[in-house]
């Protein structure tokens, strides 16, 4: 998931009409203060990945995604309802 706003962070809910989120994997995200922002030889890590945030309640799962950010969300487990 990208969120491409300048000044807020998003919030990304996950509700299958059909199955129910067991278990929310994990997060990565991947963000930084400037868009133009780039990783280089010289500056390897401008841009990283690091752990996200994530909330599994009642079998929805919500997903924070940082602002000029994206979120990588693998492992997720569902079951029908």
């Amino acid at each position: 998931m990208v969120n491409r706003s300048v000044d807020q962070d998003s919030r990304v809910t996950i509700d299958l009409s059909d199955r129910k989120v067991t278990s929310g994997g994990s997060v990565q995200v991947m963000t930084g203060d400037d868009p133009k922002l780039a990783n280089s030889w010289d500056q390897p890590e401008n841009v990283i990945p690091s752990i996200g945030v994530s909330q599994l309640s009642d079998g929805v799962l919500t997903i924070e995604v940082p602002k000029l950010g994206m979120a990588v969300v693998t492992g997720v487990c569902t079951e029908e309802h």
